[in-house]
């Protein structure tokens, strides 16, 4: 069947709400009663879709759309475990995004809070504006974070990118704050701009930086050249110093390369 739900916010709610379990497979057939009535998390108490949002279904396409014209930063976990199917949200997002995504697809129209896409290992992750810190990192306490996928994000993004990731891309269209790929262990992160600190405790994997302001003395210059790294058409801009590290990290072998280096 091809279908198109929508659920469009009606008020912001006064404490965080959690969607965990919304996703296209779960609204998949049903009737708009049923849609209502599934179960979600508003602070400490269980309630259903329809105390929060206008339920509505067309015969259009196979998509799930969270539709708001209000702010939903304060909702939580949208596309969480996401393993098929595709989801766009119109506005912008909570913590949470697309966290343990396993596949599928998540278009963004605006922002994203921390913690999106953690521990990701497939899908598509599209983000048209900011996304906050911790973006494709791991859970905390673990040491793997983002396995495999893609990640887009058209604006910035805060701290500690990628932390513990292991595989996949992450592309940030503007500036990737500082951390950027801490303790990567595997993987691709692109930055058109990074602040400081990229690439610390790194031991495998590879980020890409047009301009940054320093690297850490952990890094040693091996030479210039083009990156032979697929990320998209128009990223890479010419040749680039290649630089392997961490080595504050037994055995290392990471790289960064960078375009240029300003002061």
């Amino acid at each position: 069947m091809i279908w198109l739900v929508t659920l469009k916010l009606k008020d912001i709610p006064e404490v965080g709400l959690d969607v965990e379990g919304i996703l296209p497979r779960s609204v998949e057939g049903k009737k708009v009663e049923e849609i209502e009535k599934l179960e979600i998390q508003h602070g400490n108490q269980v309630v259903e879709v329809g105390d929060f949002f206008d339920v509505s279904i067309d015969e259009d396409e196979d998509t799930l759309i969270f539709d708001t014209n209000l702010d939903l930063n304060k909702i939580k976990r949208i596309g969480a475990f996401l393993d098929e199917g595709d989801i766009i949200i119109r506005g912008s997002a909570g913590m949470y995004v697309g966290a343990f995504m396993e596949g599928g697809r998540i278009l963004v129209e605006g922002d994203v809070g921390s913690f999106s896409a953690m521990d990701m290992s497939g899908g598509e992750l599209i983000i048209k504006g900011n996304a906050g810190d911790y973006l494709g990192a791991s859970y905390r306490g673990e040491w793997k974070g983002m396995s495999s996928g893609k990640i887009l994000v058209e604006g910035n993004t805060g701290k500690e990118v990628g932390c513990n990731m292991v595989g996949g891309v992450i592309i940030v269209k503007g500036t990737s704050d500082t951390f950027c790929g801490v303790k990567m262990n595997g993987g691709i992160i692109f930055a058109e701009k990074a602040k400081e600190r990229a690439g610390a405790s790194m031991r495998s994997g590879a980020i890409i930086i047009n301009e940054t302001s320093e690297l850490l003395p952990g890094f040693k210059f091996e030479g210039k050249m083009k990156p032979e790294i697929e990320i998209g058409n128009g990223l890479l801009k010419g040749d680039y110093n290649v630089y392997s590290g961490d080595h504050a990290e037994k055995g290392a072998k990471g790289k960064i390369f960078v375009r240029e280096l300003t002061d």
